[in-house]
């Protein structure tokens, strides 16, 4: 049976922080058949999304825009010279973006993948393909750590239902 998702987006987690920003989230990954998908996904759920390719070039756009997170493939492109794991450890070992939370994502996550990215400090982890439930959640931990979760996602649907 489908869910019907009737309140906005609004009521959900805080996607502002103190200085009333909204959350800003970079995505990395070399499919660009899945930018556009969770691109959908958290802009339902209320962030503003920047997609971007793998590459060194990520680290600069990382620290340039600071970002509130980073959705970040550790799988690794034919064509490209860094894979996500050494994005992920740049990015924790740099002083300007260390704080910054990350949640990794990759089509078969092993629990060893899963305990190397916690070592180096990550945020979170998703497999492909994401559910938004787990979207929802791992977002939800990221940015508002809270003793009990919801039962019900509510996200903003533009068409009668």
């Amino acid at each position: 049976m489908k869910k019907i998702y009737e309140e906005t987006a609004a009521n959900q987690i805080p996607r502002s922080g103190g200085g009333g920003h909204m959350k800003k989230i970079i995505i990395v990954d070399y499919d660009q058949t899945f930018h556009p998908y969770i691109r959908i996904l958290l802009e339902r759920l209320g962030y503003i999304v920047m997609p971007a390719k793998k590459g060194i070039d990520v680290l600069k756009l990382v620290q340039f825009e600071q970002p509130d997170a980073l959705i970040l493939d550790i799988g690794k492109d034919t064509k490209d010279t860094i894979d996500g794991m050494i994005i992920l450890q740049h990015i924790k070992k740099n002083g300007a973006t260390s704080s910054i939370p990350v949640i990794i994502v990759h089509t078969d996550l092993t629990p060893e993948i899963v305990e190397n990215c916690r070592n180096l400090g990550c945020a979170g982890n998703l497999t492909k393909p994401i559910r938004i439930e787990e979207l929802y959640d791992t977002l939800e931990d990221v940015f508002s750590p809270r003793q009990t979760k919801r039962r019900y996602l509510r996200v903003t649907v533009n068409k009668k239902v």
